[in-house]
């Protein structure tokens, strides 16, 4: 099983954090793996929402989703891999911002039909509403 969160929020034991960012924050505690395949370039925060779609698909197109989720699995060495990076709940929720891990759990739902919830979040979270304040959709990979 796959989740994604962020690297602030706590997970059960039998949980581990993998991170997607480009690091891990500054002091979190031991114990966590990153998987630098899905971390966006060095232009992530320096793009407009729509220029990062095009370049993080970019990195997708490169990539074997089944191939990934393999290494993800083979990272997590039987724990349930969490997807992590920066980015809140609370303030994707409140449209205040959005995350790339999401862009990873639509890639892997349309392209393998894996369900990948976001750890700590409400059924009816939707990880889209800053996206779409902006008039930009969600990716889709079907």
């Amino acid at each position: 099983m796959i989740k994604t969160g962020s690297w602030f929020v706590k997970i059960p034991d039998d949980h581990i954090k993998i991170g997607v960012s480009r690091y891990a924050p500054r002091g979190m505690a031991r114990g966590y793996k990153l998987y630098r395949g899905l971390a966006p370039g060095a232009w992530f925060n320096a793009v407009s929402p729509q220029e990062y779609l095009i370049r993080y698909n970019q990195i997708l197109a490169g990539l074997d989703p089944a191939k990934v989720v393999d290494e993800i699995e083979e990272i997590a060495e039987g724990k349930v891999a969490v997807l992590c990076c920066y980015e809140s709940v609370q303030k994707i929720s409140a449209g205040e911002t959005w995350c790339h891990r999401h862009i990873i759990a639509n890639w892997l739902a349309d392209t393998l039909g894996l369900v990948v919830e976001e750890h700590g979040a409400s059924e009816d979270f939707d990880p889209w509403g800053h996206l779409r304040a902006q008039g930009l959709e969600p990716p889709r990979y079907d």
